[in-house]
């Protein structure tokens, strides 16, 4: 799925960097700065919302929105 929606994205004229792992997420996040960040829950070395104060903490003000919140 976060491929698919990595390719949208990209389809629609935006740069994407799709990443798999909480710690590919801090490697980029290191050395990037970032308009929008999506996290998956589900990721293979743990939660996506562990990294959200991490997210916030390199990036202030970054917005990360939720499916709870709506977009």
């Amino acid at each position: 799925m976060a491929r698919l929606i990595a390719a949208q994205i990209g389809d629609a004229g935006y740069v994407v960097d799709h990443v798999a792992s909480i710690s590919e997420a801090e490697a980029a996040l290191a050395v990037a700065r970032y308009a929008l960040v999506l996290l998956d829950r589900r990721l293979p070395d743990g939660d996506g919302v562990a990294l959200l104060r991490r997210v916030r903490a390199r990036q202030p003000g970054v917005p990360v929105p939720s499916a709870w919140q709506g977009f």
